[in-house]
């Protein structure tokens, strides 16, 4: 389903993006290799700074575009499925209802995909290199393979318990019922 919808992703970003803005990034990316390439390396690595090792990575140069827009906001619903998924919950643990610091985590990571894919705060999707949209269709086409991604990656993995587990299953909907 990730692969899937990952590929999907890139190819509908390439085809809105089109040759011109492709090459356009591969030439700023080929340009940086070779600035990269010839800068002298750093000599003094003794005493490593994290907060100087965020703004040199924060600083670096960097072409925001669609095909990076896309590619941010699928892989991010990628890994708050999972993060989701592998939560199991009841009997083992607390319900994901129940967990309040892991659902509110989850919904306000969800919420914010859908925050940064509909633009609802441009300044905020310029802050973090966030393309805007060509037009609601692509947006809907996005939105659609972020919700495949999140819906999809726990149908299956409830769908392989039934399969390989079922009485691990049993046990996770009798309490699910339970509640």
């Amino acid at each position: 389903i990730h692969l899937f919808c990952m590929i999907r992703a890139v190819s509908l970003a390439t085809d809105a993006m089109g040759p011109k803005a492709l090459k356009a990034v591969a030439d700023f990316h080929r340009k940086v290799r070779l600035n990269e390439a010839q800068a002298p390396a750093p000599t003094d690595v003794e005493d490593p700074d994290p907060l100087a090792d965020f703004w040199s990575l924060w600083s670096a140069p960097f072409k925001p575009n669609l095909l990076n827009t896309v590619v941010f906001l699928v892989e991010t619903s990628q890994i708050i499925a999972v993060l989701f998924v592998n939560y199991k919950g009841r009997p083992w643990m607390k319900g994901v209802l129940e967990n309040h610091p892991l659902f509110l985590s989850v919904f306000c990571s969800v919420a914010g995909v859908a925050a940064c894919a509909w633009g609802l705060s441009p300044q905020f999707n310029h802050l973090i290199h966030l393309e805007p949209f060509p037009d609601d269709d692509f947006r809907w086409q996005v939105l659609t393979l972020v919700c495949l991604s999140l819906f999809g990656t726990f149908l299956w993995d409830r769908l392989m318990t039934i399969i390989f587990a079922p009485v691990i299953f049993k046990a996770m909907l009798s309490e699910a019922l339970a509640t």
